[in-house]
């Protein structure tokens, strides 16, 4: 087998070796049905220990015994120097395969993989020197506050740990079990960087320089809490806890913009009178539709001037607006383990996320480190005047009077019936069915006017905080303080951030 070779084989038998083990009913590279209880074992799985270019034969057996082709590769060789005889061997009668390794040049360490397609793996580790061997006895020293128990000790030959750090990855050489742990023996010469971790709860490493032979060596590894790792979506919270006068102006610019553009061709005794026939039945439709240029005139002799519709809007708006500081809050699901991280808006105010035209799946950054900070931040886009439509109805729920009442008192909906009492609306409707639909057609126009709002705002969200975690090392909540701004206008929005984990 050529050297070259030797990495494209250990991919090879990575890849056999990942995602299959459990696999029932799986067969091997010639359709035998694989075992589900098999194991593959090196004999020994003690270290090997050789000098320099000198040349070992390894046995790996399976068991229950049976007749399969085994794959061998070489994990760890740095300097590409190391070869085996064969990419694989089949098993004799006893389960047993053999394959040549012929060490590196150099000193160091390495493992030797074997593999059967679809089933199990084993490993041994192998250690290369002339100048003899060592052993370090290691002690994780723990500083941090979760509850690590199960420590993987491993040696990097020929690296620092600054070329490690923050991956702390599993170096060729390494021992698993409790402190202290025993790792070698490690060839004498090069200098190794010795890591020291517990899962995915802490980690540590430390740089040894010097190793005499046939010496075991005690040595202390500070070991740290690593960042937490988030692995499901969490129930996210936004607090309206402060609420700038220019977020207000902002959206209340918006809503005059959208009320400019209601009826550019129709004044508003039309647009009331047209919003009121929309609302009836067609064949009540059709007899209001015969006396529609008296009954316009009747409106808009009442409203006066133009702008007070607007004005009865506006201020209904400005309600709304002027609600949303100590109100209810933002509420979504945020997904830290996606590739972006995503934040879904459920709910701002008490008002459905769809009904105010927030944007979905948006893309964000969240970065945590050792100390159990993060930082979180992205955008939220949503329709403006569509929210502030959805909070005066929400209002409705902590205040006893409805929308539609509030902008019929506003209006004066029964000053305006008032004016139908001696002459019908249309015949047939008389002084309260005016009022009714006076107020019917002006919430429905509200409607119409928040439906077909396409402005949209961009809310920039910056995050931070501490994390929680459990001992196991499970994000359990994320708790801190956000601010939101708008380009050109700055921060707009302050509050209390929290995000926690599924029961």
């Amino acid at each position: 087998m050529t050297r070259p070779a030797l990495l494209l084989l250990c991919l090879a038998v990575l890849g056999a070796a990942c995602g299959y083990d459990e696999v029932p009913g799986a067969s091997d590279d010639d359709g035998t049905q694989v075992p589900q209880e098999e194991t593959l074992t090196f004999l020994p799985q003690t270290p090997l220990q050789l000098e320099p270019g000198a040349t070992a034969v390894l046995a790996v057996q399976v068991k229950p015994a049976r007749s399969v082709r085994v794959l061998f590769g070489i994990i760890g060789d740095a300097k590409n120097e190391a070869f085996l005889s064969a990419e694989s061997a089949r098993t004799d009668a006893q389960g047993t395969a053999y394959v040549s390794l012929t060490a590196p040049k150099s000193p160091g360490a390495l493992t030797v993989r074997a593999a059967i397609k679809n089933g199990p793996t084993a490993e041994r580790s192998v250690s290369v020197s002339g100048q003899g061997f060592a052993t370090l006895l290691v002690t994780p020293a723990y500083t941090g506050t979760r509850d690590p128990k199960d420590w993987v000790a491993s040696a990097w030959p020929d690296l620092l740990c600054a070329n490690l750090i923050p991956d702390y990855p599993k170096g060729p050489t390494s021992a698993r079990g409790s402190s202290p742990l025993s790792l070698g023996p490690l060839p004498v010469g090069p200098a190794y960087a010795i890591v020291v971790r517990s899962g995915n709860l802490a980690a540590g490493c430390l740089d040894v320089t010097t190793l005499v032979a046939d010496t075991v060596r005690p040595i202390s590894v500070n070991v740290t809490d690593l960042p937490v790792v988030p692995s499901s979506a969490l129930g996210a919270v936004l607090t309206f806890a402060e609420v700038d006068h220019l977020f207000i102006a902002r959206l209340r610019q918006l809503v005059a913009q959208r009320l400019e553009a209601m009826g550019p061709d129709q004044d508003e005794s039309s647009l009331l009178v047209e919003a009121m026939l929309e609302v009836l039945p067609s064949r009540e439709r059709r007899k209001m539709a015969e006396h529609r240029e008296r009954i316009e005139a009747t409106v808009a002799e009442f409203l006066g001037a133009e702008g007070w519709l607007h004005a009865v809007f506006e201020d209904e708006y400005a309600q709304a607006a002027l609600s949303i500081e100590g109100g209810p809050p933002l509420v979504g699901t945020l997904e830290p383990h996606a590739e972006p991280a995503k934040f879904n808006v459920v709910a701002a105010a008490n008002v459905l996320a769809e009904a105010a035209g927030f944007e979905t799946d948006a893309p964000w950054t969240m970065t945590t480190d050792a100390g159990d900070s993060f930082a979180l931040s992205g955008e939220i886009t949503f329709a403006p005047v569509r929210w502030l439509s959805g909070i005066t109805r929400a209002l409705s729920s902590r205040d006893p009077s409805t929308r539609r009442g509030r902008l019929s008192e506003k209006l004066s909906c029964d000053g305006l019936a008032s004016r139908f009492a001696k002459s019908e609306l249309y015949p047939g409707c008389d002084e309260a069915c005016a009022l009714s639909l006076c107020e019917e057609g002006l919430e429905h126009l509200w409607d119409k006017t928040a439906e077909a709002d396409s402005a949209r705002m961009t809310l920039k969200i910056a995050i931070g905080g501490t994390v929680k975690s459990a001992p196991s090392g499970a994000l359990l909540e994320l708790q801190g303080n956000y601010i939101g701004s708008v380009e050109k206008d700055g921060t707009l929005l302050r509050g209390a951030f929290r995000a926690t984990a599924p029961e």
